[in-house]
């Protein structure tokens, strides 16, 4: 399998998508699309599957943020907050079981 790398960067509302080792040019309405669209244009392109095709993608800044670092930031950010969610759901289960007449 070849990995190709891919550039994206935002231009308005679409996620443009630069494939240098093809010169290709293809388009995603969402930063998560990005994989599939290139992996598809290269596929095309080549005229070998899809499976045979792997795409290392990297992000231009946009207004100065970077944006993979963002989303990743953002997972580990919600990762925390579904743990501390189940620490809280666990402490209210415990609690519902404690007999009225303690205190």
């Amino acid at each position: 399998m070849t990995t190709y790398d891919v550039i994206v960067s935002r231009e308005g509302k679409w996620w443009m998508i630069c494939i240098p080792a093809l010169d290709g040019l293809t388009q995603a309405r969402r930063l998560d699309e990005a994989p599939i669209m290139a992996r598809d244009y290269i596929a095309v392109a080549l005229d070998v599957p899809v499976s045979e095709v792997a795409v290392a993608v990297s992000v231009l800044d946009v207004d100065g943020v970077d944006v993979f670092q963002a989303l990743e930031n953002l997972r580990h950010e919600k990762a925390e907050a579904d743990a501390a969610r189940e620490r809280v759901a666990e402490g209210t289960r415990r609690l519902a079981v404690v007999p009225r007449d303690v205190a």
